[in-house]
């Protein structure tokens, strides 16, 4: 704990600018504002989890009965006294050791949230380095010449370093939360299951009283109130354990929470040192459509699985009424036929979305490989280059998006054309609805029209999506491969010019034979049309 502590102390003297330090302190905010908010709700939910011991004792006063109800217990423990005649003491005792006791619990919880959101902190500061590594104050490319400064090697190596204690530090964090955590989580466990365990019998209990008096429907409102007074501390003990539960789940998530936040902010980072050296808002469209599916190189594993499994059942919740329609079609070549089209672009959702799937590992290569090729950048002229490309390439992602999505909702809706016609322009009888797509879905269509609207709309778009993951994907190839060829082309029409450093207007022409810098300077022109070929 000392040494977390010490490193926390130690990273805040680290910061450089005022914007980290912003980053740093809005982290550190988080921090308070949840260790005090969760402080609050603990202190607040025990005093009043212990305080429903007197609901008996105010009923009494509010809505007497011929007798006094039971006490309800405190908490489930023996005093060796009159539990009724000392109920007071017990309680007084209970409130102050319980509260004693959830402050030890709430400082172990509030220390670990800080470690973690200072965690945070660093990664959100690191990817801000990561960010801003090639741009200056002004927000202006600078000129990158590894011959003769090695500044940003420098400032590399350093983000490298502050990335590497922030790992350690999140190492000596899981080292020293990990055990404590596996045991909370299985006392909870089995602490809730018991709990359920009880919340069940006492309803069991209620519901098997409620049988066993035969209540007639006539009275039935008289026997419930006489069952609920003689049940009442069944009643709150039931609603106790449930609250109990309830607050057990809070305390549960409010740990993961913190945990899941820090393994995001892992993450980021990856992505960030994989766009470190270019504008990441150019492939934004291509990474979010293809995220939605599951085909992003850099997704979690998982999470690609679970997207492309969801893509994968939703299309084929429309081939099930597609096969339905086909069946009963019964050999009318008319009613095949205008199955066929929705036939098709399923079976083209499929492909493009398995072809992206099996191709993975390749398509990864190639996302590397643009990477690499946006660091191998010499002068700005070449990032202007590839920076007008890679808009283009966002553009027709976007433009191409916006398109498809928009086209299928509202070829879709071309099915409500006539409910609505039969509202504006009412005839003696209702107009035949028009399918929302050639499917069969073995119910009355005019009476689930809207369900299977519905269902239409939704499954289409995310089928749609797939497609959409799939071209912009190609797309944005295609268009960086163009901007390398541009490179070639830029490189080669620049290789035997060279501009005077004292007349702007002066072109020198340089003689190969004079210096092997014109022969390499081919050969890395070569080199490069040939990647693009590749």
């Amino acid at each position: 704990m000392k040494d977390l502590t010490d490193r926390l102390y130690v990273n805040w003297n680290a910061l450089e600018t005022s914007e980290e330090y912003n980053i740093m302190r809005k982290y550190a905010k988080n921090s308070r504002r949840y260790s005090l908010g969760y402080s609050l709700y603990c202190f607040v939910a025990l005093y009043l989890f212990l305080s429903m011991s007197f609901i008996p004792q105010l009923l009494d006063v509010v809505l007497p009965l011929n007798k006094s109800r039971p006490i309800l217990l405190t908490y489930p423990g023996y005093y060796f006294v009159d539990e009724r005649k000392y109920f007071f003491y017990i309680f007084l005792h209970a409130i102050v050791a319980w509260e004693i006791a959830m402050t030890g619990i709430v400082a172990h919880d509030c220390i670990f949230v800080t470690y973690v959101e200072h965690v945070c902190s660093m990664f959100a500061v690191i990817g801000f380095r990561l960010e801003h590594l090639f741009y200056n104050r002004n927000n202006q490319m600078k000129t990158i010449n590894t011959n003769t400064d090695n500044a940003y090697r420098k400032r590399i190596a350093f983000i490298v370093h502050a990335h590497r204690k922030a790992l350690k530090y999140t190492q000596l964090l899981e080292d020293t939360f990990n055990v404590p955590f596996a045991m909370q989580i299985l006392i909870v466990t089995i602490g809730m299951s018991i709990t359920l365990l009880q919340v069940c019998i006492h309803l069991y209990k209620m519901v098997y009283v409620c049988i066993m008096q035969k209540i007639k429907i006539l009275y039935l409102h008289f026997f419930m109130l006489k069952m609920m007074q003689q049940n009442s501390s069944n009643i709150l003990e039931s609603m106790r354990y449930a609250l109990y539960v309830i607050g057990e789940l809070i305390h549960l998530f409010f740990l993961s929470f913190e945990g899941q936040k820090l393994i995001d902010h892992s993450l980021q980072i990856r992505d960030k040192i994989c766009l470190y050296t270019m504008d990441s808002n150019y492939y934004g469209v291509v990474k979010k459509v293809s995220s939605l599916v599951g085909q992003w190189p850099y997704q979690n594993p998982k999470t690609k699985l679970i997207c492309l499994s969801f893509v994968t059942l939703s299309t084929f919740s429309i081939v099930i009424p597609q096969l339905a329609k086909f069946v009963i079609c019964n050999g009318d070549m008319q009613c095949i036929f205008q199955t066929m089209a929705a036939h098709m672009l399923t079976i083209i959702t499929l492909v493009k979305l398995y072809t992206c799937h099996l191709n993975r590992y390749k398509i990864k290569v190639l996302i590397d490989r643009l990477f690499l090729e946006w660091d191998e950048l010499e002068t700005p002229e070449e990032y202007e280059i590839m920076k007008r490309y890679a808009k283009n390439g966002r553009r027709y992602s976007l433009g191409y998006s916006l398109y498809c999505f928009i086209s299928a909702f509202l070829f879709l809706c071309m099915s409500l054309i006539p409910p609505l016609l039969d509202i504006v322009l009412p005839l003696n009888e209702s107009r035949p609805i028009l399918s929302v797509h050639p499917g069969y879905y073995f119910v009355d269509e005019k009476e689930y029209f809207f369900y299977i609207f519905w269902h239409a709309v939704v499954v289409w778009e995310i089928a749609v999506t797939g497609i959409v993951a799939h071209d912009c994907m190609l797309l944005t190839y295609i268009e960086h491969v163009c901007s390398i060829f541009a490179l070639g082309g830029f490189r080669f029409e620049r290789l035997m010019y060279k501009c005077n450093e004292y007349e702007s207007d002066t072109i020198t022409v340089l003689h190969s034979r004079a210096s092997d810098t014109f022969r390499k300077r081919i050969a890395f022109s070569v080199y490069t049309h040939r990647k693009a070929l590749k």
